[in-house]
């Protein structure tokens, strides 16, 4: 048993603190050869973030912040299984970017994907998976 929270443990942790319908997103950029992750939000069932200043914001800040290595890896391990080389750019592509948004709700994650082409983008299609 790892002593790492998983994406379940954190998601079980914030459910008690926020409203009904809640998702955790995280977002990740790659180009250059390098991949990342941007940061987190918390979307509210209307769609609105969560603001930065609310208690809500900073109870759940206690619990992400210290657990976001952990879920990063996992979610990088997500992505690199869907989209191998998505952080890799060359003369035709520039790299990608995108968001993962997990919903306690339905218990799944799902992914916004867009590859950065030197002229265009191209989003591929929604995706969901169970954590």
């Amino acid at each position: 048993m790892s002593d790492f929270p998983t994406i379940r443990t954190v998601i079980d942790q914030l459910t008690p603190l926020l409203p009904e319908g809640f998702r955790f997103r995280v977002t990740y950029s790659g180009s250059d050869d390098s991949g990342w992750f941007d940061g987190w939000d918390i979307l509210l069932p209307n769609d609105k973030y969560l603001g930065y200043n609310t208690d809500e914001r900073m109870k759940a800040a206690e619990i992400i912040d210290p657990a976001l290595r952990a879920i990063e890896e996992e979610l990088y391990k997500l992505l690199g299984s869907r989209f191998p080389g998505w952080e890799i750019g060359d003369g035709h592509v520039q790299g990608a970017h995108g968001y993962f948004d997990i919903d306690p709700t339905t218990n799944r994650i799902s992914q916004s994907h867009i590859v950065d082409y030197n002229e265009e983008q191209d989003t591929s299609p929604d995706e969901e998976v169970t954590f």
